[in-house]
């Protein structure tokens, strides 16, 4: 039932003219908002929460994102434990791309 009232305001605010409807973002915009925007607040906030509850795609983003984050912050604490031979290999490839770039 949840979905099928989204799926009713979707398809009513599609047929609202964007001159009444006011200053809605782009996906494009909220994109760009979203990966590179630690904190919305404000307007924009409110915006950006409207668009993202119209469009599923937006949504899924945000999400992906969030989850992104999560495991980034997970990795820091990992350890790696390298042998000599693997750091001696890791070492000749690093000196190699450093020769191939200068």
């Amino acid at each position: 039932m949840k979905n099928l009232v989204l799926d009713l305001i979707k398809f009513l605010l599609r047929l609202v003219p964007k001159s009444i409807s006011g200053n809605t973002l782009t996906c494009k915009e909220v994109a760009y908002i979203l990966s590179t925007v630690d904190d919305v607040s404000g307007p924009e906030y409110k915006t950006l929460r409207f668009h993202r509850f119209v469009c599923n795609c937006c949504g899924n983003y945000q999400k992906q994102l969030d989850t992104i984050g999560r495991a980034a912050v997970n990795l820091n604490s990992v350890e790696l434990d390298f042998s000599e031979e693997q750091l001696a290999r890791i070492k000749a490839q690093q000196d190699k791309i450093s020769k191939f770039y200068k």
